[in-house]
């Protein structure tokens, strides 16, 4: 075979094998999806490094708006009123990319909390918006609440869904290093409005985080998912410096390793995050908070940022 057939040959098989790969990556993705639409819409929508920020929540000092995602109770601790975006590119697929909105307003009464989430794209999204409130019953002891809408939208004239839950949850610290946290999402196992038969599953967290100095942060955290094995979340975070830090941590349910870079500027936080599947590759995020008005509180931790 004359030498530029061959390279034309190779271009050719490696451009073949490139797109066979793309698609197989697309299919398993989608079957993945299409499996899951109704019965576990929250786990689809869900940040493949939502676990990232939310382990924080298990803390005085490492809680920040992310935080309260995932146990409204973490609202009682917001230092300071703070808003917040976050965007992710789940396994570099544009139909894949996932965005995210926050605001948190402290009060002498609680915090009060509104997130927004879209995945998805034209042919297939999903969009949550949640509001929460989190208080303090004691310098032990913190309880939350959070409403949740949910819709599904898949086009090409198969519809859409909506649904409308709720998820309760609860702080305790133990001691001034040690606390822990509970949080049920969908105990009434509220069902779509399209598909009677068909439920929301219900989802049981536990949470576990030890602040070992004003530098160094660990947490775990199982997660249990209606009809799904116990998933497994560990991370720790390390300061480096005043503005400067690190996370990492794994997800079992997945196998999912996941990463970050946080820094602290004067009224905000920009943090670098990815995350990494065996089978399905990287995802890429970034996350940006801004901190406005008073702290209500100031952190012994020496943050600076929400």
């Amino acid at each position: 075979m004359p030498r530029k057939a061959n390279c034309d040959y190779l271009q050719s098989s490696y451009l073949l094998t490139s797109k066979f790969n793309r698609l197989r990556k697309l299919l398993s993705i989608f079957i993945a999806i299409t499996m899951g639409t109704w019965a576990n819409a929250q786990p689809i929508s869900q940040s493949m490094v939502a676990r990232y920020p939310a382990l924080g929540a298990y803390s005085k000092n490492y809680v920040d708006l992310y935080s309260t995602r995932n146990n409204a109770a973490a609202l009682a601790l917001l230092q300071q009123s703070s808003a917040g975006i976050y965007g992710e590119r789940r396994f570099m697929l544009g139909q894949l990319n996932l965005y995210a909105a926050s605001v948190g307003l402290p009060t002498s009464k609680g915090g009060f909390g509104v997130h927004l989430n879209y995945f998805g794209f034209s042919l297939f999204n999903q969009m949550q918006l949640s509001l929460g409130y989190g208080m303090a019953l004691s310098e032990k002891v913190d309880i939350g609440v959070q409403f949740n809408y949910h819709s599904v939208n898949q086009g090409n004239g198969y519809g859409k869904a909506s649904s409308i839950n709720a998820s309760v949850g609860a702080l305790f610290h133990l001691t001034e290093k040690i606390h822990v946290g509970i949080n049920i999402y969908n105990p009434l196992s509220s069902k779509w409005s399209k598909a009677k038969d068909e439920k929301i599953a219900a989802q049981y967290s536990f949470g576990l985080g030890y602040e070992a100095s004003d530098k160094l942060y660990i947490s775990g955290e199982l997660v249990k998912d209606e009809d799904l094995p116990t998933n497994v979340n560990v991370a720790i975070q390390y300061r480096f410096m005043k503005q400067f830090f690190a996370r990492a941590g794994i997800a079992s349910s997945s196998s999912s390793y996941f990463a970050g870079l946080g820094f602290n500027l004067a009224t905000c936080r920009v943090d670098l995050t990815a995350s990494y599947h065996p089978q399905l590759g990287i995802s890429p995020g970034l996350l940006l908070l801004f901190g406005f008005g008073k702290k209500k509180v100031p952190s012994s931790n020496g943050d600076e940022a929400p």
